[in-house]
């Protein structure tokens, strides 16, 4: 066993080349699964402890104006363990937006602020601010901020820099799904500020030990105080939050199992050829009385060497990834207490793995080599046949040059390298592909609904008022306007029940140029109209009928699907107002406009925030650019993975390639001999490459758009959704990435043909 043993390491020394290309392959595996598998139960293990310690709800009630009898009212229920009012309205300050959420300083039971820095609020006129809006704007604890509505201007001292569980995930609004801290932020008050101001308590937030009570506590307060009601499941934070640990576990399985699938093909072909090089040194070891094991072991070791090395590199890598990763996404999600830990599991199941892996690999390709008898492994092997290919037999075979036809016979006659070769490729190809195709979804999805959808510049809103009713500034201001009403709605079939935005106008399609699948508007007619991503939850399709209400019930009613949308944000149900007053509507009022601006439209959003009456404004391109902003931040998540994607693709052609080369070596020598240049023998080698690739990239190009559309489900939220659509550019991308690989792959092919010594290669095969 020892002599084995020593055989082995020589034969690893002289192969270090191709070891250290498998090795980096099964590294980047065990790597890539330790890093996102730990951030996931990272942040799933923080997450949910911080959601937990600091109350993140268990349900929200949103109403007109609640008083501290509902309070009471919902606190007899049983399973409704805690209950508290607050008040939220959104507030300038400067060009920015407060949202100024209301909590009793004294007693803070739901949605706990987590304070960085500072200390809570004592008075009415003492804040907390949130840290990432503060860093955003250098305002510092002690510093004075003042807001205002149009209703009231108020201030207050800030105590401390802080963040609480609803808004780890910073979202403006259902079309700003991510916002920008540098100029909108979170101010938590007193209760007391809102009741000086007359801010309405509009919303009750629940800690339930009972959720099956909840249908309870909407009773007990009935149905005329509720609008509607928000689960922690659907609270946006919560959602993102669950959606992100979904992601870091499909990935986690999804690259590092192609990895080590290439591992496995690498491997098995090494061995195969080692093997059909040792097969006299087989034939004298078994001579000299080894057994199958002690031969079998010989071989071992170079899979057992490839895991260590592969091992340790993993280690490496996902200390140095998991920090950055976590860093990259904490940007995003606002949670304390991250910390970095890398458990000796997520590194031991990726190298069990491997372990088997190649060992398996090995054992395949050495069972046969094994099992002969010493007299017939002592002679060399029958060459392989050079029977004629069936390409020869075709007229045009004689009109191709010598390199043309070398690289065909050699695909033809070494098919299980020239598949190993086309295997890596295609893997390069998908892991490239899907890693592009991922940052052209999330860009078609965003750009589509700002650039397509999207056809005004402001969105409006304020109280309910008459439709008669049009501001008097609205002609100062606006080219065109809609006239809306969009109110919280409940969709309900045979099967399911969704929350989804009503949208309720005469001219529903003015400011919102939606189609369908054949590229035409929909007729919404009298029903309703849905986008595809929400039917298809609710499982219907056009021409189903689906009871529409609210939870108060001043709508409900059955109606008719008349169309669906291929809307992916910003999703409403769409129908008309004649639709809403058979389903319950008494008296037609709008509460938003939709305005196309004359001039610039961000200086219109200063003009009509401040006009009396307005609730809110939103300007398509304030949230365009913050989607923008994080657009960036997951590009570079996206150049991470073609990262990994071309070290796969250098580290398997070369390793391929390499072995490919060697046992060719003899095959290279006596082309020269007979008369081809380096030249020719490179050009026919270039053109078997070539003719790989162009099996691999389309195969490859497929994988890698099937790997996408699987993986976009996992993406989507109540407020994006996802769907594979990657642009023609990015398979061009893919194969010119592959084509530097395989450059390099040629540059390495021409080193080795230089370096040949054509007398001693004829000498050690004459050996």
């Amino acid at each position: 066993m020892r002599a084995t043993t020593k055989n082995s390491l020589r034969q690893i020394r002289h192969q270090l080349g191709s070891l250290l290309g498998v090795m980096i392959i099964v590294g980047v595996a065990v790597g890539f699964y330790a890093t996102l598998k730990t951030s996931a139960e990272t942040y799933s293990s923080v997450g949910e402890s911080y959601f937990a310690r600091y109350h993140m709800p268990s349900a929200i009630l949103y109403g007109s104006d609640f008083s501290p009898d509902d309070l009471q009212k919902v606190e007899k229920v049983s399973g409704a363990s805690t209950a508290e009012l607050r008040a939220t309205v959104d507030a300038r300050r400067g060009n920015d937006t407060l949202r100024l959420q209301s909590y009793d300083i004294h007693d803070p039971r739901v949605n706990v602020p987590y304070i960085y820095n500072g200390q809570a609020p004592r008075t009415a006129d003492e804040c907390l601010l949130l840290k990432r809006y503060a860093a955003a704007n250098n305002v510092h604890v002690g510093d004075k901020v003042a807001v205002s509505t149009n209703s009231f201007t108020d201030s207050c001292t800030v105590t401390g820099l802080a963040t609480s569980p609803e808004h780890a995930y910073l979202a403006k609004n259902a079309a700003t799904p991510i916002a920008d801290p540098a100029d909108f932020g979170i101010l938590y008050v007193d209760n007391r500020f809102a009741e000086r101001n007359h801010v309405p308590f509009s919303q009750i937030a629940l800690l339930m030990s009972d959720m099956g009570k909840l249908g309870d506590v909407e009773r007990a307060l009935g149905n005329d105080q509720i609008y509607r009601t928000v689960k922690q499941a659907d609270i946006y934070s919560y959602d993102a939050f669950h959606s992100d640990v979904g992601q870091f576990n499909l990935f986690a399985y999804i690259f590092p199992l192609i990895f080590l699938i290439i591992s496995a093909v690498v491997i098995y072909v090494s061995q195969r050829r080692n093997v059909l090089r040792d097969r006299r040194q087989i034939g004298i070891m078994k001579a000299m009385g080894l057994t199958h094991v002690e031969i079998l072991w010989h071989y071992l070791l170079y899979a057992l060497a490839i895991v260590v090395g592969g091992a340790l590199l993993g280690v490496l890598l996902a200390m140095i990834a998991v920090p950055l990763l976590i860093d990259e996404f904490s940007v995003m999600l606002d949670v304390p207490g991250f910390g970095f830990n890398l458990p000796a599991v997520n590194i031991l199941v990726p190298v069990a793995l491997a372990l088997l892996v190649c060992l398996f690999s090995t054992f395949v390709a050495v069972r046969s080599a094994v099992r002969i008898q010493p007299a017939e492994a002592m002679h060399a092997e029958k060459p392989q046949s050079g029977h004629d290919i069936w390409l020869q037999r075709l007229t045009f075979w004689r009109w191709l040059s010598f390199n043309t036809r070398y690289s065909l016979k050699s695909a033809l006659r070494n098919r299980g390298r020239f598949a190993a070769m086309v295997v890596g490729m295609i893997a390069t190809i998908t892991l490239l592909t899907f890693s592009l195709g991922l940052r052209d979804s999330f860009t078609s999805v965003t750009m589509t609904y700002f650039d397509k959808v999207a056809a005004y510049d402001l969105r409006v809103n304020f109280a309910p008022r008459p439709l008669a009713e049009t501001p008097d500034w609205l002609s100062s201001i606006a080219d065109s306007s809609e006239k809306a009403l969009s109110i919280p709605g409940k969709l309900a079939s045979a099967a399911h029940t969704e929350d989804l935005a009503l949208f309720i106008s005469d001219k529903p399609f003015a400011m919102h140029h939606l189609t369908g699948a054949s590229g035409q508007t929909p007729d919404v007619g009298d029903g309703i109209v849905l986008p595809r991503f929400y039917a298809n939850r609710l499982g219907v399709k056009a021409g189903d009928d689906l009871r529409v209400y609210t939870q108060d019930k001043s709508l409900d009613g059955h109606v008719r699907v008349t169309g669906l949308t291929e809307q992916m944000m910003g999703f409403n149900a769409i129908m008309t107002f004649a639709t809403a007053e058979r389903l319950g509507l008494k008296t037609p009022v709008y509460n938003t406009l939709l305005v196309t601006t004359k001039g610039d439209a961000n200086s219109a959003k200063k003009t009509v925030e401040r006009k009396p009456g307005v609730d809110s404004v939103s300007s398509r391109p304030e949230e365009k650019a913050s989607i923008e902003k994080f657009t960036g931040m997951f590009n570079l998540y996206i150049i991470i993975l073609v990262g990994f994607s071309i070290v796969l693709g250098i580290a398997t052609l070369y390793s391929i390639s390499t072995i490919s080369l060697l046992a060719r070596q003899y095959e290279f020598i006596l082309l020269r001999v007979m008369g081809y240049s380096r030249g020719d023998i490179l050009r026919a080698y270039t053109k078997e490459l070539l003719l790989q690739a162009v099996i691999a990239v389309p195969i490859g190009a497929v994988l890698g758009y099937l790997i996408t559309l699987f993986a976009a489900g996992d993406f989507a939220t109540d407020s994006i959704a996802f769907k594979a659509d990657i642009h023609p550019a990015t398979y061009l991308y893919a194969a010119l990435i592959l084509i530097g690989v395989l450059i390099y792959v040629l540059i390495t092919a021409a080193r080795q043909l230089r370096r040949q010594n054509l007398v001693q290669g004829l000498k050690s095969r004459e050996e």
